[in-house]
């Protein structure tokens, strides 16, 4: 006897075997703790080969899957964007209109190079995709001599745009549209993630207002004080979670703390060795008053030589045990750092502390012996410790 699965399960397989944690890192548009994908993460390859093997089974499986195929798209390759145009717009009477599956789609510089005045296909693309959720538009990171931008374009309206993930390049911007982050803002009235790099030059700051009203999660990648300071331009008034990947001198945060301190709820760092190196926290702390919750790695963060200031509200600590080369564990500088952390924080510039959450892996630290003297001053302070749920 032949059983025969319904579509809803048959595409509830699917999905799950076709989704991954990368997939829902890269797709995120709300703010989880340590959550974020590194540059080089720009799409989930095993997922796409997945879901280009299971078109191929038999036509029942095509027609339930072709969906899954088109969600996330990559226009890295020019040559082939002709062809992928035909597929989304469905130019052919038997294929159908597949850019309302559109949900992500990765448009490399190289995509985008305007060597001729003709319109970029790959703009034609993003005008036929009208649910299209993140872009990205990462790279590249060194110049390369192939890449022109003598033309300038334009950027199609992104209305249903919630992320996006942008690296500056200055040449690329010349043209405008969809290589200018500040015509690609326009567009997106609805955002409510940025992630935002690079080293912007002063001829391509840009004098307009930019109003961000959805915006809630900006995560810097790397970028210079010109870039900090083009930020502080805009208006992002529902803007309350900030991730900072590496900042090489948080110097150049002084502007941004005076415009969006307030504001800022939570703030994340990210594992660089820059914090490793240099006090970061003693300038967080004050720049973000109202601040609530500090998420960081543990053992790339320097503790704080001195706080100036005692904080009222920050409730929540979480803790990442992601390891660092430099620090082999079981070392004396290894269970030093972390004894310095947790000292500070029973010190009185978290005096509100409520909670701390251990992300990653502190199996052995937790086993260890020293482990419950480690966390006693705070339990006894009625601050809970917790393990997080990944």
């Amino acid at each position: 006897m032949t059983v025969t699965l319904p579509p809803e399960l048959w595409m509830h397989i699917f999905r799950l075997s076709t989704i991954s944690p990368l997939t829902y890192r890269l797709r995120a548009t709300t703010y989880h703790p340590f959550k974020t994908a590194p540059l080089i993460a720009q799409d989930d390859v095993e997922a796409l080969k997945t879901k280009s093997a299971l078109i191929l089974v038999c036509k029942q499986w095509r027609a339930l899957a072709l969906d899954l195929l088109y969600e996330d798209i990559s226009l890295g390759r020019p040559e082939r964007l002709p062809k992928l145009l035909a597929d989304i717009k469905g130019d052919d009477i038997d294929t159908p209109a597949s850019g309302r599956w559109v949900r992500r789609a990765n448009l490399p510089y190289s995509s985008s190079a305007t060597v001729t005045p003709r319109p970029l296909v790959a703009v034609r693309i993003l005008e036929s995709c009208p649910r299209l959720e993140v872009l990205i538009r990462i790279g590249p990171f060194r110049p390369e001599a192939d890449l022109r931008f003598e033309f300038p374009t334009d950027c199609p309206p992104l209305p249903s745009l919630k992320r996006l993930d942008w690296w500056h390049v200055n040449e690329a911007a010349r043209s405008g549209g969809i290589n200018r982050l500040g015509d690609v803002l326009q567009a997106a009235p609805n955002l409510e993630y940025l992630s935002l790099g690079g080293y912007l030059i002063f001829c391509h700051m840009q004098p307009a207002d930019i109003s961000l009203p959805q915006l809630t999660t900006l995560r810097i990648l790397r970028m210079n004080v010109l870039c900090v300071a083009q930020t502080c331009r805009w208006s992002m008034p529902a803007l309350r979670n900030l991730i900072i990947d590496t900042v090489e001198d948080i110097g150049i945060m002084d502007g941004f703390w005076g415009t969006f301190g307030e504001q800022i709820r939570t703030v994340e760092l990210g594992h660089s060795l820059s914090y490793y190196v240099y006090d970061t926290l003693s300038y967080i702390l004050p720049g973000c008053p109202r601040l609530e919750v500090l998420n960081y790695y543990v053992h790339f963060t320097a503790v704080p030589t001195a706080l100036s200031k005692t904080s009222n509200t920050l409730t929540t600590i979480g803790l990442h045990a992601h390891p660092n080369l430099l620090l082999p564990p079981e070392s004396s500088e290894y269970w030093k750092r972390i004894q310095d952390h947790f000292a500070m924080l029973c010190g009185p510039s978290f005096s509100a502390l409520k909670r701390v959450i251990l992300y990653g892996a502190w199996d052995t630290v937790i086993d260890d012996i020293r482990y419950p003297f480690l966390i006693q001053p705070l339990l006894d302070r009625k601050c809970s410790i917790e393990r997080a749920s990944d």
